[in-house]
């Protein structure tokens, strides 16, 4: 997994790669590990990109540490971003 460019800018994008089709979440926590916006829920496979959308949530985001998370099969896989 990775996020692209990170420092994140209004054009980042998830990349993943996932070999058979999974239902797939998506979200970004702050360092509490709360999450604080949803990017992408639903069925996935192969490869992803995945758009950090400019929604309102994701504008509003103060500068900071953040983590972007995978989840599907009952495993979650995390990376950080940085919001400047």
């Amino acid at each position: 997994m990775q996020v692209s460019p990170n420092p994140v800018t209004k054009d980042t994008t998830v990349q993943f790669f996932l070999p058979m089709e999974k239902q797939v979440k998506v979200g970004l926590y702050d360092v509490f590990g709360r999450e604080v916006a949803l990017l992408f829920e639903g069925n996935a496979q192969g490869a992803q990109s995945i758009p950090w959308n400019n929604t309102s949530a994701l504008m509003s985001l103060s500068s900071g540490l953040y983590f972007v998370s995978v989840e599907f099969d009952g495993k979650t896989y995390a990376t950080k971003a940085i919001v400047d």
